[in-house]
């Protein structure tokens, strides 16, 4: 977690997580479940996060609260040159080449010592 707050301040840009857009329990169906990457809201990512991130202006989402299990506050992003898209699936081939970069973290479970 720290690493990925470290590589958004060191780019001075905003984070967005796949987790904020999990599926909420009407959603969920054991096919999806069952899929790679099938715990995410596909049509909502791409809806309140890729197509307003083109557009190269402040934007905001909805948050999705696994311990309330269900949609919370939007989250307002700032626009940036750069936007981080963080999780295991946010390049799944359903939402299309919109990335300019890639970058595939490994990260040792060992706590960080400063």
């Amino acid at each position: 977690m720290r690493q990925r707050k470290k590589l958004s301040e060191r780019l001075s840009c905003p984070i967005i997580k796949t987790d904020d857009f999990f599926l909420q329990p009407f959603q969920r169906t054991p096919e999806s479940l069952n899929e790679p990457g099938g715990n995410i809201d596909y049509e909502r990512f791409i809806e309140e996060a890729i197509k307003p991130a083109t557009k190269r202006a402040d934007f905001s989402y909805r948050q999705f609260s696994c311990t309330e299990m269900k949609l919370k506050k939007e989250k307002r992003i700032p626009y940036s040159d750069f936007l981080i898209i963080e999780g295991t699936y946010s390049h799944h081939p359903l939402f299309g080449g919109y990335a300019a970069r890639r970058v595939f973290m490994r990260v040792s479970a060992a706590p960080e010592i400063e």
